[in-house]
């Protein structure tokens, strides 16, 4: 085996945490996902700041799919660089300076930003569990405090990932650099966290709030499309899901949902922010069913493996191990599709934008 092989080896086996990618189909694959995927990102971002910029009323679920643009872009860039970029035959990826960035900048950060896109579309599921179901919305400042709070507890949980491995210079060569894991990277505790924590943060905890969440909303909806179909709007103060402490505050609000829904009766006027509302809330719904369906595979892999933190996972297990990290990569690249699929207003915003108007 000569030198670059030996080098490639090694190099696959560090960012295993992090790519996949041995084979050349593997490296193109990701090399295209992650390209389109990071200038989708920046459509999205441009195209959902236009309509907030166009909205009296600021959308907080706007903002959150602004964010997701810019944090799901990081993903992709970030992966490319430890996953992809790492593999190849250019020189300057045997150098000291490139095997520290990807030991304490690049791969620390690329966990960071998975679990603060993957939580960012939690708070976003759960405003929006809090205005449909309990008429209730975090105002702006304390939604950013909430989102500011939940990334430095994550970043501070990932601080971990700083320890894992360090830059070092191969046998035999003066100029030829990779990475290994420390001493704490080859540790019982940190075995147990690079499984538990993936596992809770990325998968059970946020799987489960998203899929509950979601499904209240969906039967909060339904709730109140069959009370308006079998009583009426006018008995809106009685319709399930939508009590308040102040009831005048409680049917303005019902009130306005409802028109929102597009239900029959409305007025035109309405229709058109009903609309918007329910597309709002359609494109929240397809970007969780997509995360429901592309992320939780790690933590499956880890639970078909078993307990055993000693050796790595073989057999059917590596395999879904392996498509849990393109299923990052996919999930942080089709949201620009879902969003002109599902989004009418983004679908037009997008159309001007390229029509120049």
């Amino acid at each position: 085996m000569n030198r670059s092989s030996e080098h490639k080896e090694i190099i696959s086996t560090v960012v295993d945490q992090t790519g996949l990618l041995g084979s050349t189909l593997g490296m193109v694959a990701a090399f295209t996902i992650c390209t389109l995927g990071f200038l989708g990102n920046i459509v999205s971002l441009l195209v959902w700041s236009r309509i907030q910029a166009k909205k009296k009323d600021k959308s907080s679920t706007v903002r959150y799919f602004i964010r997701m643009a810019l944090m799901d872009a990081a993903v992709l860039q970030l992966f490319l660089w430890t996953s992809v970029v790492v593999l190849t035959e250019w020189e300057f990826v045997r150098s000291y300076t490139y095997m520290f960035a990807v030991s304490y900048i690049l791969v620390p950060n690329l966990h960071f930003m998975v679990l603060a896109s993957t939580w960012t579309l939690v708070l976003m599921t759960i405003d929006r569990y809090l205005l449909i179901v309990h008429n209730r919305q975090l105002s702006q400042r304390n939604g950013n405090i909430a989102h500011a709070l939940i990334l430095v507890a994550l970043f501070a949980l990932n601080s971990r990932v700083f320890l894992y491995y360090h830059p070092k210079m191969e046998e035999n060569s003066c100029c030829t650099w990779t990475t290994e894991k420390q001493e704490f990277g080859f540790s019982l505790v940190a075995r147990r966290l690079e499984i538990l924590m993936p596992c809770l943060l990325l998968g059970i905890i946020p799987w489960l709030t998203i899929v509950f969440l979601n499904a209240a909303i969906i039967v909060s909806v339904c709730k109140v499309r069959r009370s308006v179909e079998v009583h009426g709007k006018r008995n809106i103060s009685n319709l399930p899901s939508m009590n308040t402490s102040n009831t005048s505050v409680g049917n303005m609000i019902s009130s306005n949902i409802l028109n929102r829904l597009s239900l029959p009766g409305s007025s035109s006027e309405s229709s058109c922010g009903s609309s918007q509302y329910l597309q709002i809330s359609t494109v929240l719904l397809t970007v969780t069913f997509a995360y429901v369906l592309l992320m939780p595979w790690r933590c499956i892999a880890h639970l078909i493996q078993g307990h055993d933190l000693e050796h790595p996972l073989t057999g059917i297990a590596a395999l879904i191990y392996g498509w849990s990290k393109f299923g990052i990569i996919i999930n942080s690249s089709i949201n620009c599709i879902l969003y002109f699929l599902t989004g009418t207003s983004f679908r037009k915003e997008l159309i001007e934008i390229l029509s120049f108007k």
